[in-house]
């Protein structure tokens, strides 16, 4: 057993019951805050949401909730591991201290719209080859309360959980820990962007979703692969998560539950070779960057 693979084991060592502490925090949190908010039985009001809407209270209970629950069960998890496991170099761990060329994050945005019809319509796909049986009911109805928005400040609001909170702490966690340590663990850079990219799909337990979520991480790993920081998946993965909020929340009247807001047939098209070319960029234009971090994943 090579030194590399021996601290690729020590580090899940470390990692898995900080992580397990961080989600039994978050589901501490997530209960008090509801019972601060008026929510006696929050089990049974999830449950009934498919069927029952929640009233303002109960869903500002929930959506802050939700805030707490999620950072403590990614961001604070992926900050408290590094500092235990990197004290006086957790930054550089976490490739938090590099940082792409200026033009790849003008760039970002763009192939965050790229993503969106090319995710809907692989949504669109999942779902008809997933049994309605496996499909997550109670999620879909979850988040679909979660997304709904009436006024600006249910959009900030909305920002902060599912733009900011997510695309933060799932990259900490995924991206900036678990892809580091499958790497060393396989000893092979590709197969731990694919197996992170796999559990950043399964962790949300939404087998209809999973085939647009699985690329998505892949696409995430990849472009910290390239650029050698992690701030370029966490930028990516909050314009995504950000455009589909924009687009939800002024286009709510026109998105369809199986393909999203409906685009013309020619952006859909474009998408595709769009986002391979803006991939590519990424690709070519960090080519020293990329031997660093896989360098500093693998040492030679």
């Amino acid at each position: 057993m090579t030194r590399t693979t021996k601290t690729a084991i020590q580090g899940f060592l470390y990692l898995l019951p900080i992580w397990a502490i961080g989600m039994i925090l978050g589901q501490l949190g997530l209960q008090l805050i509801a019972s601060a908010y008026g929510i006696s039985n929050l089990m049974e009001l999830v449950s009934n949401l498919a069927t029952t809407d929640p009233t303002p209270n109960e869903l500002a209970g929930l959506k802050w909730g939700s805030l707490f629950s999620h950072f403590c069960g990614y961001t604070l998890v992926a900050l408290g591991f590094s500092l235990i496991w990197k004290p006086k170099r957790a930054m550089d761990f976490l490739l938090l201290n590099r940082s792409a060329k200026f033009w790849t994050y003008l760039l970002l945005p763009v192939l965050a719209l790229c993503l969106y019809p090319i995710a809907m319509q692989l949504y669109a796909l999942n779902q008809m080859i997933t049994p309605e049986s496996w499909i997550a009911k109670e999620t879909i109805a979850l988040q679909e309360k979660l997304m709904s928005m009436n006024s600006p400040m249910d959009l900030l609001t909305n920002f902060l959980l599912v733009g900011l909170a997510a695309g933060l702490g799932e990259e900490l966690l995924f991206r900036g820990i678990l892809q580091r340590l499958l790497a060393q663990l396989t000893k092979n850079l590709d197969l731990g962007i694919w197996i992170a990219a796999l559990l950043f799909s399964l962790i949300h337990f939404q087998p209809e979703g999973f085939i647009p979520r699985f690329l998505l991480g892949a696409i995430l790993g990849y472009s910290l692969r390239w650029t050698g920081s992690l701030w370029t998946p966490i930028l990516l993965h909050i314009a995504f998560n950000s455009s589909q909020l924009l687009l939800y929340y002024f286009f709510a009247d026109q998105m369809s539950e199986q393909t999203g807001l409906e685009l013309p047939i020619y952006l859909g098209i474009l998408a595709y070779p769009l986002a391979l070319a803006i991939c590519f960029l990424l690709y070519k234009g960090h080519k020293k960057q990329g031997a660093i971090q896989a360098n500093d994943y693998l040492p030679s």
